[in-house]
């Protein structure tokens, strides 16, 4: 198990934003904790005292030809555990494709930093289209980190800008319009 250290964004400033590279689609489902273990298996042990908790975010993500199961903890000043394995792809897609459970999807474009960090500029599709948010992982939590003109709010810990959340509520209204 890891522990995630991340500082997420809304890009406020789109024209400002760097050439991007081709990027890659990125499909991520939020079946509920009750159907986990049908639909991905026994999770690991050592994640099993997050699985009660409901701010647990619990996700499976097509990146490419890899499918991905993912439980994160909940966020605590910018960190949060996270345990990551790989699952079956045909059964992660059937169950993506259902439409049963909620989803989003976008298009992930990574602008390295002068640091040796990366700038992860998701720009999201379908009832999200137009939204885009910048995260960055750090090494730290008191890493220093310079932000680029084009970033604007801090969404960091705020449960309605969550990826779930986003997937199941769609954005939230303080800036719509």
């Amino acid at each position: 198990m890891g522990v995630e250290i991340e500082r997420r964004f809304l890009v406020s400033r789109v024209d400002e934003l760097p050439p991007l590279d081709a990027g890659k689609v990125i499909i991520q489902c939020y079946p509920p904790l009750s159907i986990w273990t049908e639909v991905v298996g026994q999770p690991p042990e050592e994640i099993t005292h997050l699985l009660t908790d409901a701010k647990v975010a619990a996700r499976l993500r097509l990146y490419g030809n890899v499918a991905w199961a993912t439980i994160k903890g909940p966020p605590a000043a910018g960190e949060r555990e996270e345990i990551e394995w790989e699952i079956g792809l045909n059964d992660a897609r059937s169950l993506i494709e259902s439409g049963d459970h909620p989803s989003i999807w976008k298009s992930r474009h990574l602008l390295p930093t002068q640091d040796g960090l990366v700038w992860e500029v998701d720009l999201f599709g379908g009832d999200l289209d137009g939204l885009i948010i910048a995260e960055i992982e750090l090494p730290r939590i008191d890493h220093p980190l310079e932000l680029p003109r084009w970033v604007g709010s801090e969404i960091t810990d705020i449960h309605a800008w969550s990826n779930q959340a986003l997937a199941r509520n769609g954005i939230p209204d303080d800036i719509r319009g």
